[in-house]
């Protein structure tokens, strides 16, 4: 049996900034209370109870697939994974001189996502390791100068990418050195199953996040809006609600639907040194009544930025195959690992084609039809241990199957 590489394994148990480090480092470092406690919910209500309730919980609780990442990567019998939480100081600084040990360094979305700082000022960490380094990165639109900084500066290796592999190459093209592997999310079937078919009471269900005007793009917004107004019209019972929720309940969610909607994630306005995307935050703070004819010419106005479409499949997709959930999505590449009218009903960006997608949702053989094949696509190839050994084959150069 191939020996385990050993791997440090880097995340942050929320946005690494201050409030957060600060929390983390008190309640996880110093009080070393196990990631795993909560308070009771009873000590958690109030105004102020509430808010030491938060301090001790799961800050990306609600964005499961970091959890499904970490939880696959330990899993794997090719690595024997040491965790680092970059968020708790104190487990960092003691997980300092392993980054000269180990075999394999990983740093996931929860660290790189939502604030580069901690890991910029500490970059310098990283130069006396002898193994190779992938970083993952979250949030592929925003930070972008201070995430190829840091890919740069690190030295790193791999950059791990959810966008599909040619805007991928395209994004990080700049940063010398660094090869780029494209690692989409995936499935976690250990969470995301089918259900009982009989039990299914909803037609159309979906829970999640509005998208904000800022990436560039209001079409899913619209395609929920239209079904919350007129989903009746269609004779379809709908549960559409904006708002996110942790995985098992989202999942035990899905298994009540015969179907769900979407669009692909990601913004509009992808340019490699993330400026749009603050041009457009400014802007619409100055402006919060503007519409996205406004924010388009503002954004087209900045001739001198080059971007692309930073548009690219997501966790969400995966999830409601697994649960053999029929997805309704509006036309778009997915990365090119779904194909419309076989893993999904594709509806066009205006609408016009909805009364027919609908009509071949409604046919109950149609619909099991889609779901039963994505499903099957995606068990046999778009799982996170597929991910990983994809990961581990294509660092080490390892003839390790993917299935």
């Amino acid at each position: 049996m191939r020996e385990k590489i050993k791997t440090l394994v880097l995340h942050s148990n929320g946005p690494p900034k201050m409030p957060v480090v600060f929390c983390n480092t008190l309640i996880r470092g110093v009080l070393n209370v196990p990631e795993t406690f909560a308070l009771p919910a009873f000590l958690s209500r109030g105004k102020y109870l509430g808010k030491l309730g938060r301090a001790f919980t799961e800050h990306y609780a609600r964005q499961g697939y970091l959890n499904d990442w970490r939880e696959e990567l330990k899993k794997s019998q090719l690595l024997d994974v040491v965790e680092c939480d970059i968020s708790n100081l104190i487990d960092y600084h003691n997980k300092r001189p392993v980054i000269e040990d180990v075999g394999f360094i990983i740093i996931l979305h929860s660290a790189t996502g939502d604030d580069m700082s901690l890991l910029l000022k500490t970059c310098h960490w990283f130069h006396k390791r002898k193994c190779k380094m992938a970083v993952f990165l979250g949030n592929e639109y925003d930070l972008m100068w201070e995430k190829t900084t840091f890919l740069y500066e690190s030295g790193a290796e791999f950059a791990c990418s959810q966008l599909p592999v040619d805007t991928a190459e395209w994004l990080y093209a700049d940063v010398p050195g660094v090869k780029v592997l494209p690692l989409p999310h995936a499935l976690n079937p250990a969470v995301y199953f089918p259900g009982q078919q009989q039990r299914r009471t909803m037609d159309i269900g979906f829970r999640g996040a509005r998208y904000l005007l800022w990436i560039g793009d209001t079409k899913r917004n619209d395609f929920l809006d239209h079904m919350i107004q007129h989903g009746s019209r269609y004779q379809l019972s709908c549960d559409i609600r904006y708002g996110t929720i942790a995985r098992g309940e989202w999942a035990g969610f899905l298994r009540t639907c015969h179907g769900t909607i979407g669009g692909e994630a990601g913004s509009c306005y992808l340019d490699k040194r993330g400026e749009l995307i603050e041009t457009a935050k400014r802007y619409l703070k100055n402006q919060p009544h503007a519409s996205l004819k406004d924010l388009t010419e503002t954004i087209g106005s900045r001739d001198e930025v080059e971007f692309i479409s930073g548009k690219a499949i997501s966790s969400r997709h995966f999830e409601p195959i697994g649960t053999k959930t029929c997805q309704l999505l509006l036309e778009g590449r997915y990365n090119d690992l779904l194909e419309p009218g076989v893993h999904y009903l594709s509806v066009k960006p205006d609408l016009s084609n909805l009364p027919e997608v609908i009509i071949e949702f409604k046919d109950e053989g149609r619909r099991k039809q889609i779901a039963e094949q994505a499903h099957e696509h995606v068990m046999s190839h778009h799982t996170y241990r597929h991910r990983v050994r994809s990961l581990i084959k294509a660092i080490f150069e390892i003839n390790v199957s993917v299935n």
